[in-house]
């Protein structure tokens, strides 16, 4: 699919502790200002999160997900039996409950960072590791994030489809 005929897209994240999501907000604002309708859901390494869920932004916590951090099989199922146009994946590294949303999405096409040699999505971005120091990380992920999704949102426009 290319950019233009995409309408519905699941976005997935990684939540820090003080569940800031400013630039997952700026996404969402943009894909919705391409008229793009976008469902969010995120992962915060916690026992509850303090983000209220809405319609179409979900926070996943610890309270959510079974031991084997598996989410609710009520979630799994909606997300299997919904059906987007794509998935964009911008967890910088592997998180257990988002990739398992990520593995059942029901979707055409599915894009993210390569964090692998298994492939998880149909196109993978690979970003270059960075050295830095634990202080710098909460930074480097958002600035990542950022760099991910204008990387992805840049080759889907250079997609064309009839």
């Amino acid at each position: 699919m290319d950019y233009s005929h995409i309408t519905s897209i699941l976005l997935l994240f990684e939540s820090n502790l003080s569940e800031n999501h400013k630039i997952i907000h700026e996404v969402i604002k943009e894909l919705s200002h391409d008229n793009k309708h976008v469902t969010a859901y995120g992962f915060v390494p916690k026992k509850q999160a303090m983000t209220p869920s809405t319609f179409n932004f979900n926070i996943l916590d610890y309270e959510k997900t079974n031991c084997l951090l598996r989410p609710d099989k009520v979630l799994l199922q909606n997300m299997s039996e919904t059906e987007f146009d794509l998935v964009i994946d911008l967890t910088t590294r592997s998180i257990v409950p988002t990739d398992y949303l990520l593995v059942v999405a029901n979707a055409k096409c599915k894009v993210g960072k390569k964090k692998s040699d298994i492939a998880q999505t149909d196109f993978m971005i690979d970003l270059p590791q960075k050295e830095v120091s634990s202080d710098e990380m909460i930074d480097l992920s958002y600035n990542e994030e950022r760099y991910l999704f204008d990387q992805i949102i840049f080759y889907l426009k250079q997609i064309t489809a009839k």
